[in-house]
């Protein structure tokens, strides 16, 4: 069923309009009430006075007051038939305005009771228990179940859980962190959550439709009680309208306001809050997807299945567990595709988006690949996710992940991590250009990356940037050297896995 929509631009006239669709209903009905009692006045009269002037018109003998008798029932009759036709006719505006009155009442207050209103009007509500919610300026029809939940998800617990805290932030040191900038998080929806086998931590800002694309993604397998969205100081309104959407489905939404900086303390206390009532938590950003090898190495699969069958065949050693964490291809290189089949994904009517990934770069897993660990184990992320810490294993580094040697550290699994950074040009460049700014880059037009020890691939993207002087023509040139596929580079087909109608 399509969503319905009310608009209301003045908040304020609905509670004018409630006041006077209340007076204005209170009148009709006294009118209608008086209505059908001078009905029954003049019909009683009406009877009465035929009987009187049968009376008078059989012992006179005056033409003349025979017809005056006559003329006074026959208008008598018409009064009668004439209220008689307006008592119900004020009776069904009397019901048209108390629907009205409820319409307007529900712009107030934010609901709408469907079945009240049809009752109102006389019809029937066809027992749905459908609801309608207000929020501001507009209000969505929400229906009992959504079309998604029939889709073949992994299952979420039964038991409803309480989640606290609903706050943390810098002034809080939980599990030995210890943030050297200011922030805070608020949980924005229901203190609650179930159990679940594998939880997404989502950090991101004004993420539009890439959030739209990611949370689509995930929700092909996961409830969307699974998704944990944290907006970082975001004021987009189209992404607020999305996260007001998933947080009405299930999802739980975080608002976190602070230094980017902080972004490794933010991540790690919002995921401790989960952490025990989930399998495995993933803490990742919003143009990453996640995606399952296939066991004979030659292409990707995103199914609940395939997800459940890679976490259960993890050990228990209390290490964190590494992902492949590869990127994607943008459709712009044409690689190894024909006109025919660039075409063909997109050949239905309601083909996703996401059809326009239709390879990866594939690479072997090293220290700097993306981390997730079993829930019961987590212990704190850092900014990129890149090496993650456990319980058993809380302080772990590139640094020693070299030192000891991967495997010694961490422990691989059959999961792989697909980076969507450079899907379309537009992408690229917004993406190199906030981690410039995240990092203070932006603030030096000619930098010199040499000079710089950390983030060092955002310094050298911000350097091709400014090179180009901004120019759109010069920066696509970069754009295809810098992301599309050299003739060393091995490719996996994906397109399966990602496009959807």
């Amino acid at each position: 069923m399509s969503p319905i929509y009310w608009h209301h631009d003045k908040p304020e006239s609905a509670a004018l309009g409630l006041a006077g669709g209340t007076a204005s209903a209170i009148l009709i009905q006294t009118l209608a009430t008086l209505c059908f009692f001078l009905a029954a006045v003049f019909v009683v009269m009406t009877s009465s006075s035929s009987v009187i002037s049968g009376t008078i018109v059989t012992n006179s003998s005056n033409n003349k007051g025979k017809m005056s008798m006559s003329i006074m029932a026959v208008v008598r009759i018409a009064i009668v038939g004439s209220l008689l036709m307006l008592c119900p006719l004020l009776s069904s505006v009397y019901q048209t305005q108390n629907c009205t009155m409820q319409l307007r009442q529900g712009v107030g207050t934010g609901e709408f009771d469907l079945p009240q209103m049809a009752a109102s009007l006389g019809l029937s509500s066809g027992g749905s228990k459908d609801t309608v919610v207000l929020s501001n300026a507009k209000a969505t029809k929400i229906n009992d179940e959504d079309e998604t939940t029939k889709r073949d998800r992994i299952p979420q617990g039964n038991e409803t859980i309480t989640t606290k805290p609903t706050r943390v932030g810098s002034g809080k040191k939980t599990g030995g962190i210890n943030a050297k900038y200011h922030y805070s998080c608020h949980l924005q929806t229901k203190p609650q959550h179930h159990k679940t086998l594998a939880r997404i931590i989502l950090l991101q800002r004004d993420g539009r439709r890439q959030l739209r694309d990611f949370v689509t993604h995930y929700t092909r397998v996961l409830p969307y009680n699974s998704l944990v969205i944290m907006d970082h100081e975001g004021n987009d309104n189209y992404t607020k309208s999305l996260l007001q959407d998933y947080g009405e489905l299930g999802a739980h939404i975080w608002r976190c306001e602070g230094s980017f900086k902080a972004k490794a303390a933010m991540w790690s206390q919002v995921t401790q809050i989960y952490a025990q009532d989930s399998g495995f938590v993933f803490p990742v950003d919003v143009d990453e997807l996640l995606a399952v090898k296939q066991k004979d190495g030659h292409g990707l699969q995103w199914s609940s299945k395939a997800l459940k069958d890679a976490l259960g065949s993890l050990g228990k050693s209390g290490k964190p567990y590494k992902m492949n964490w590869i990127e994607s291809v943008p459709s712009e290189c044409h690689v190894h595709m024909t006109n025919v089949q660039l075409r063909k994904p997109r050949e239905g009517m309601h083909a996703s988006e996401m059809c326009d990934i239709q390879f990866v770069k594939t690479k072997e897993i090293g220290c700097m690949d993306k981390t997730f660990s079993r829930g019961a184990q987590f212990h704190k992320t850092d900014t990129g996710n890149h090496y993650g810490g456990t319980r058993r294993f809380p302080d772990l580094s590139k640094a020693l992940c070299e030192e000891k040697g991967l495997t010694n550290v961490y422990e691989i699994s059959t999961l792989a991590l697909i980076h969507l950074k450079e899907k379309t040009f537009e992408d690229w460049l917004v993406h190199g250009m906030r981690g410039a700014t995240d990092r203070g880059f932006n603030r030096n037009m000619d930098i010199d990356c040499d000079k710089v020890q950390q983030s060092l691939h955002y310094c050298k993207k911000w350097e091709k940037i400014t090179k180009a002087r901004f120019s759109p023509y010069e920066l696509r040139k970069v754009y295809v050297d810098d992301v599309c596929p050299q003739t060393e580079d091995v490719l996996m087909p994906v397109h399966d896995t990602f496009c959807f109608a």
